[in-house]
């Protein structure tokens, strides 16, 4: 069997460049040609592929609008326009800053310390209620006597946390 011979149509080995004329910038068949070719990091190559750059006509790189988007003083590597964001995040905090003075928004600190708050209040009055009170209560009743007896416990719980709340949000307002 005799071995097939692979002769080069361009006299090029594959995944070099190709151009018209020494004037020209030349066009790489690959990314990775590119990068090989050029040192321009294969990863700059995908990126500027990926956000648009018109130097790429399906693998092929054409060097020339590469280089000019690569160097582009208008354009920096994130697309994003610093300025803009600058200023947006200056009016968000200007207006954070109006709804902290206004009272309208507390920090995360204030609403940990509440919650704690609020959280020790509700087990130290069912420990109070379940574990002190209503045990010695519950003795010699019949189920209807203990489900009104614990009615009136819930009733009194309820109104009673509804102070401590109230008198942990008026802390906070201080």
């Amino acid at each position: 069997m005799k071995k097939k011979i692979r002769k080069h149509t361009t006299g090029k080995p594959k995944g070099q460049f190709k151009r018209k004329n020494a004037l020209e910038l030349p066009v790489f068949e690959t990314l990775g040609a590119c990068a090989a070719a050029t040192g321009i990091r294969l990863s700059a190559i995908k990126f500027a592929k990926k956000n648009g750059c018109l130097a790429f006509e399906r693998q092929r790189v054409h060097l020339g609008p590469l280089l000019k988007w690569l160097h582009d003083p208008k354009r920096d590597d994130t697309g994003i326009d610093h300025s803009a964001e600058h200023k947006k995040w200056q009016a968000k905090n200007e207006r954070l800053q109006y709804d902290i003075d206004s009272g309208d928004v507390i920090s995360r600190a204030e609403v940990g310390t509440g919650v704690a708050d609020v959280m020790a209040s509700v087990f130290a009055e069912l420990d109070r209620l379940f574990l002190t009170e209503l045990p010695p209560t519950f003795k010699g009743r019949d189920e209807i006597g203990i489900r009104d007896l614990s009615l009136k416990a819930m009733t009194e719980l309820k109104a009673t946390l509804k102070t401590k709340f109230d008198e942990i949000g008026r802390k906070g307002d201080e």
